[in-house]
This record gives structure tokens, sequence and C-alpha cells, in this order.
């Protein structure tokens, strides 16, 4: 969940299966602002130009409240290594739902990297608990407004 009120959806690219990761909430790290510095050799001032925004999704996925933890590890394995589409927030609470994907300037969605796939324990050594998945852009994303709002805490 993010904040309590819902969880990301995926589409993977290559497939067009759609993965909702109903155990899972998204850490506030997801933008990564990329700007160039511009430093005079004259006088010594600096100037920034904002360049782009790439956007970037820390997910905690908690296995253990799936009714079958290993099931659940097996389904989101097929997101290792592959390009998907990234839809931040599907509200459970009976709000509407986020209307699209992370999208670019041309209103295209972004495609994103699982870049990081790894679980972990957290009580037991039976089986793994949590999973911890990144996302990165592979495009610069335009952030609506409603995006931003929706992931500030």
């Amino acid at each position: 969940m993010i904040f309590g009120v819902g969880y990301p959806v995926i589409e993977i690219i290559s497939s067009s299966a759609v993965i909702e990761l109903e155990f899972g909430s998204i850490l506030p790290t997801f933008r990564d602002k990329k700007s160039l510095e511009n430093e005079s050799p004259i006088n010594g001032v600096r100037n920034w130009v904002d360049l782009w925004d790439h956007a970037e999704f820390d997910v905690t996925v908690h296995l253990f409240e799936s009714d079958s933890p290993v099931g659940y590890y097996n389904i989101l394995s097929a997101i290792e290594d592959a390009l998907v589409y990234f839809k931040p927030h599907k509200y459970v609470d009976g709000r509407a739902s986020l209307a699209s994907y992370i999208l670019d300037a041309t209103a295209a969605k972004v495609p994103f990297k699982c870049t990081k796939f790894e679980p972990y324990y957290l009580k037991g050594i039976n089986h793994f608990d949590c999973l911890d998945l990144t996302f990165k852009s592979s495009s610069p994303v335009v952030f609506s407004t409603e995006i931003i709002a929706m992931l500030k805490p």
C-alpha cells in the first residue's frame, strides 16, 4: 500500500501481463533530477541548467501477506530484468484510480527496468518474507502535479 490507501500496478511490456503489487508499498524516493553545472572560468560564478527528470521507484512487497507467498513470489519473478510500464497507484478505498501510467513529454508510456529484485527474510528462514524492487525509467518523465501530490506523505 502507498500511505495506506493503494498499491502499484505494473505491465510487462513483452507479454502485456498486468501484475498488481497489492502487498507493496512505494518508498518516496521517486525523482532522479538531472542537471548540468556550468562554472565560469573568469569569475567563478556557477549556473545550473535543469535537463530532465528520471523516475526511480523503490517498492517493498510483503510476500507474507499473500495467501500463497511462494506462488506470489513466482509470479513476481517474471518482472526480474524485464521492461515494464509503471502505474504508481491504484486506489482500493473507493476513490478513482490514477488514470494512466507514468508518461513522457509526448504522452507516451515510459518503460521502466526492474534493476533490483532482492528477496529477504523478515521472520523465519523457511521462505522469503519480503521482496525489494527498484524500477528506473529508461527515458525522461513528466511529473504531473497529480503524481507528485499522490506520492508525497
